[in-house]
């Protein structure tokens, strides 16, 4: 790291390290703590565990739709049913005191569940249907057990109708294409896919694409004018926080660029929750994220994430992030932190856009294994695009609610206000205001400059 003067590091190490007064356990949504360590709920935070030490399982069986389903969404957030087989979720209802009935439904006094399954992208699926008597009268609760999470009807409607989009748009595309022209890595499998796509579809993306190209230059002029007068940042941090599927990658690259072309040079950066042995000091490990001279860091996650999935309260991640902003600020560094969010059915579809491409790289890859065509390298590439999809995904989706209320008392209780909050259910135009809304980020960092020299 090369910024500002001596002892500066050092500051800003410090300002990561201090740790809270008070923080809360963390308890691993995931039981393969390998399999996603990042994905976790805090104590306190998450939803009602329904078993041996809870009222509703001693002596009052949960016998009310919502409090069935409750119980069903514990038990898969726990682990159980995680394969997306009807027999797994009978088994759970099973030990909640239900029993089966002739015509093959679960019962429980005047509650009755009805269990349907299905497949998707080689992933089992259980509808879920509950109803039951209350003083309101019959009551009913549904949704989709899927990934280990529970859908609700439209999430999961949403999904499917996008994972057959993608996926008819593969079929149309591959038609004609020889077998050692398949690509193999994301970025290739994308392109390829939007050749399947519509006439008028492709058309209306390369209008929504020119518009954006014309902001990021837009951008580029206004940076390279500061540089021109010796009052751009030495550095940039870009960070975008956010649930899963909200777009946080994409949206930021289109900033990312537009500081590559004013002759930045670029770094990405994916934080993961603090390992064992970063525990003790956990915001310490985004040192790594600070940029050296003439270099903008894109970082994909970072301390709000310690709040949403980890075991610090938003206040004192509010607190962090606005010491660290000030503090890179006297450095000569401009720290953007964006928030990210969209409804649950636009998560939901891009959840089911991730779905299709698993099933596109295991189609791909019988087609060139079937033509002795797939090299190690091809392989790999492959692989890559398989594992950006895991059950995180499927559980922050599911939890929508929690996930990003969680991630919005960050944003509140950071002093200052300095976050970037964007909806990004339409991403273009979330795109276009965040491109807006940096151009007005650099002129104030210049105007900050001038005041200081």
């Amino acid at each position: 790291m090369k910024i500002g003067t001596p002892g500066a590091e050092a500051r800003l190490i410090a300002t990561l390290r201090t740790l809270p007064e008070h923080q809360a356990p963390i308890r691993l949504v995931a039981p393969d703590a390998a399999h996603r360590p990042d994905v976790a709920t805090r104590a306190g935070h998450d939803r009602r565990r329904i078993d041996a030490s809870s009222p509703l399982f001693v002596g009052r069986l949960p016998r009310r739709p919502d409090d069935v389903f409750d119980a069903l969404e514990a038990r898969l957030a726990a682990g159980e049913g995680r394969a997306g087989r009807q027999a797994d979720l009978e088994a759970i209802l099973l030990s909640l005191g239900f029993r089966r009935t002739k015509k093959g439904q679960l019962k429980s006094g005047d509650t009755v569940v009805d269990l349907r399954p299905s497949q998707i992208g080689g992933l089992g699926a259980v509808h879920v249907d509950i109803s039951g008597k209350t003083r309101r009268g019959r009551v009913t609760a549904s949704g989709v057990a899927l990934g280990g999470a529970m859908f609700s009807p439209d999430q999961y409607a949403a999904l499917e109708a996008k994972f057959v989009e993608v996926l008819e748009a593969f079929t149309v595309a591959i038609a004609a294409r020889a077998v050692d022209a398949l690509p193999t890595d994301l970025a290739g499998v994308k392109a390829l896919v939007r050749k399947g796509e519509s006439s008028e579809r492709r058309l209306r993306r390369a209008d929504k694409n020119a518009e954006l190209d014309a902001m990021k230059a837009k951008l580029t002029a206004a940076i390279e004018r500061r540089a021109a007068a010796g009052e751009a940042p030495r550095g940039v941090v870009l960070y975008l926080a956010g649930p899963d599927a909200v777009g946080k990658t994409s949206t930021g690259k289109l900033v990312q660029e537009a500081f590559v072309d004013a002759g930045y040079r670029a770094r990405h950066v994916h934080f993961r929750a603090p390992k064992e042995s970063e525990r003790a000091a956990p915001l310490e490990r985004f040192v790594a994220g600070f940029p050296e001279d003439g270099e903008i860091v894109f970082w994909d996650r970072g301390p709000a994430g310690d709040a949403v999935y980890g075991p610090f309260e938003p206040n004192v991640v509010g607190a962090k992030v606005a010491a660290l902003k000030e503090d890179l600020a006297d450095q000569g560094v401009l720290m953007i932190p964006v928030e990210l969010f969209a409804d649950p059915e636009k998560q939901a579809r891009t959840m089911g856009k991730r779905l299709a491409r698993n099933v596109i790289a295991d189609r791909i890859g019988e087609q060139l294994a079937r033509h002795d065509r797939l090299t190690p390298e091809r392989s790999a590439e492959l692989d890559a695009i398989r594992e950006s999809l895991d059950i995180g995904d499927f559980l922050a989706c599911a939890n929508y609610d929690s996930v990003q209320s969680r991630f919005l008392e960050v944003v509140d209780a950071t002093p200052g206000r300095p976050w970037i909050v964007l909806d990004a259910t339409k991403r273009h135009r979330a795109r276009r205001s965040l491109a807006e809304q940096v151009e007005q980020r650099v002129e104030r960092a210049a105007v900050r400059t001038r005041a200081s020299a």
